[in-house]
């Protein structure tokens, strides 16, 4: 009687071990799945999270493009103006 519960145990620990081993590649995959899909959601989030990003930094730069364009026109009306008043163009009242 000892025996058979023993050969009934193993036959039981048999059936179990052979159904997680066949549901181990199912498994597997389902967890590989799961975390390229995942992969895939993270990597799109930052990819708008950049692209949010980058349009904020372009629209600095094209106001840092509109300010030193701004600065490089007054900077040619002093260099002018220096230039007439070395010249004896520029009465001395308009530069100050």
């Amino acid at each position: 009687m000892n025996i058979e519960k023993k050969q009934a145990i193993k036959t039981a620990l048999k059936k179990v071990g052979k159904a997680i081993w066949s549901a181990l590649p199912w498994v597997l995959m389902w967890i590989g799945l799961t975390c390229f899909f995942s992969l895939l959601f993270i990597s799109a989030d930052k990819s708008a999270e950049r692209s949010k990003q980058l349009a904020a930094l372009e629209a600095e730069n094209a106001m840092y493009e509109s300010v030193n364009a701004r600065l490089d026109e007054e900077i040619d009306w002093l260099r002018s103006l220096v230039e007439q008043y070395y010249q004896g163009e520029v009465p001395d009242g308009q530069v100050q």
